[in-house]
């Protein structure tokens, strides 16, 4: 006799699933371990529990630096189908189950995620690049700023400047001196080389 298929519903009640997450977190955290041991698989694992709170397992000998620095050099196309390829190993999985979940659901639900933070984000870049531009027309045309405190800012950024441009001045000019007095030692010492000494007459 089949097994009806029931459908995976989110628990009702922050307590609830904090007690589920609570209850479940050291499986997920042992199956960790057990798997990057037995495959020399390198496993990070973050979560954010339901009251927010994190909890990172890192499998047997696996490095957070050097993972996340490999998964930042992946392509966005070849991690979009690997996220598609996990959902469909994560439905297959349930449904041995007898469990049944919506793949395309999670799916634009993480895609409208995602597009929101992108929104947020070219929203604080177009912001700031408006704020650039204003410093920068009023770098142009002084006249144009009215606050005092804006100028005298201005002013010290002004001079804070002049001093890095002088010491980096001075630097190079003795830097070059340094240099033509060696060249000029060793020229010396070149020519001194060259020269043959008169031989004295018995």
């Amino acid at each position: 006799m089949v097994r009806p298929k029931m459908q995976l519903e989110k628990l009702e009640g922050k307590v609830s699933r904090e007690e589920y997450y609570l209850h479940n977190k050291s499986i997920v955290a042992k199956k960790v371990k057990e798997m990057s041991f037995l495959t020399g698989t390198h496993i990070l694992f973050l979560a954010f529990s339901p009251s927010n709170i994190p909890t990172l397992h890192l499998g047997h000998h696996s490095n957070f630096v050097s993972i996340v620095r490999r998964f930042s050099q992946i392509s966005y196309h070849d991690r979009e189908k690997r996220r598609h390829d996990n959902l469909q190993t994560m439905k297959s999985n349930y449904e041995k189950e007898g469990y049944s979940i919506d793949v395309q659901k999670l799916s634009d639900a993480w895609k409208v995620k995602k597009i929101e933070e992108l929104r947020k984000e070219l929203d604080k870049i177009k912001n700031e690049l408006i704020d650039l531009k204003l410093r920068k027309s009023y770098w142009e045309n002084p006249q144009n700023v009215s606050s005092c405190e804006m100028i005298k800012d201005m002013e010290e950024s002004l001079l804070l400047s002049l001093q890095f441009v002088l010491k980096r001045k001075i630097e190079l000019t003795s830097s070059t001196t340094h240099f033509t007095s060696d060249r000029a030692r060793i020229e010396i010492h070149s020519d001194l080389n060259q020269m043959t000494l008169p031989t004295t007459r018995k």
